[in-house]
């Protein structure tokens, strides 16, 4: 039985062998879809049911509606195609609606990298130097993703330079976010030693959250990388096919999980709220918070005499680290106006 296999960038159709195949991703590819509906509705009502309380997120809680929405929008046209060609048994695929299948893949994977960029440029405090090799890389990706679904035979070469220049992007942004956050945590162990319990335990959550997301994304391009080479006429169309899906619900549950994570932190008391020290300032925080040991030994030798002590408190500030929970927890006792340097003296009653 002879096999028509279409050489271009989509795949096209492989042939009466993979009716079963594309049967079957069709299957997998509602479920997802499925799985990704719930995700997108509960993370979109987390974040405009909280919109109002934090005006400065405001810009951010519609970009990711925006972005979250156009994932919704492309994989449900994937899906509607997908039904489409279901309904005529596989054997009627239109070249025209395979390549716009292969565009909502390549503008699906370029709104993740454009948001892999975006937490890169939040993480550094938005330098916008941080950003420029992605940024070019990305345009690169684009163009040549566009282009290699309407190019034929050239273009189905091309479409491996599309899936490797989407891999880097997120190797190279993942890499950098990693190292910008475990920096910060060594500072943050180095001058405040009370705090690098819950210091690490907050690092290694938002590594575990990058890597995980960073990882099936990944995993899917170098997949489609691997088909293109030894299953272009099985392999490459099927993954394909839900591929899109797929990416779609990745990029939901990271919005779900930046939507609960605030919404738990709006939640969250803070630490002086009823333990009486709200009138208490920066320093004196510190010092009772940090220096309870010190203070009782001095009581126990000096007796009657108050103790004098000059505190000078650093605070290393992490611009934008609260950004989808990457944000390493600031240290037990100090307030938000201790963003910076800064000196104080008061006196330590010894009874």
């Amino acid at each position: 039985m002879s096999v028509a296999l279409s050489i271009d960038a989509y795949g096209g159709f492989a042939g009466r062998a993979s009716l079963a195949f594309y049967a079957a991703t069709l299957s997998v590819e509602i479920g997802l879809y499925a799985v990704f509906l719930l995700s997108y509705g509960y993370g979109t009502w987390c974040i405009l049911s909280r919109d109002h309380q934090k005006a400065p997120r405001r810009g951010l809680n519609i970009g990711l509606v925006v972005c979250n929405t156009l994932m919704f929008l492309l994989a449900t046209a994937h899906v509607a195609l997908d039904a489409r060609s279901a309904m005529h048994g596989f054997t009627e695929g239109s070249a025209l609606f395979d390549a716009i299948k292969f565009v909502i893949y390549v503008l699906e994977t370029l709104i993740g990298s454009c948001f892999m960029i975006y937490r890169l440029y939040r993480v550094y405090s938005r330098r916008w130097q941080v950003i420029i090799v992605p940024s070019i890389l990305l345009l690169a990706d684009g163009v040549v993703g566009v282009s290699s679904t309407f190019l034929g035979l050239a273009g189905f070469y091309m479409s491996a330079v599309f899936y490797s220049l989407g891999l880097l992007i997120d190797i190279v942004c993942a890499i950098c976010i990693l190292a910008r956050v475990l920096r910060i945590s060594r500072e943050s162990e180095t001058n405040h030693a009370f705090a690098r319990r819950s210091t690490q335990t907050q690092v290694w959550r938002v590594v575990e959250a990058l890597v995980q997301s960073t990882a099936i994304t990944c995993a899917a391009s170098m997949s489609l990388v691997v088909t293109f080479v030894n299953s272009a006429s099985l392999g490459y169309p099927t993954c394909l096919n839900i591929f899109p899906a797929l990416i779609a619900l990745v990029f939901s549950l990271t919005v779900l999980r930046i939507a609960l994570n605030a919404r738990a932190a709006d939640g969250r008391p803070s630490a002086d709220s009823g333990s009486g020290l709200s009138h208490v300032t920066s320093d004196q925080r510190a010092i009772m918070m940090g220096s309870t040991i010190a203070g009782t030994a001095s009581c126990g030798t000096l007796a009657e005499s108050p103790t004098r002590i000059h505190i000078s408190t650093t605070t290393i500030v992490q611009h934008d680290l609260d950004f989808d929970l990457e944000v390493l927890p600031k240290p037990p006792g100090l307030g938000d106006e201790d963003q910076g340097g800064g000196g104080g003296e008061f006196v330590l009653p010894c009874r």
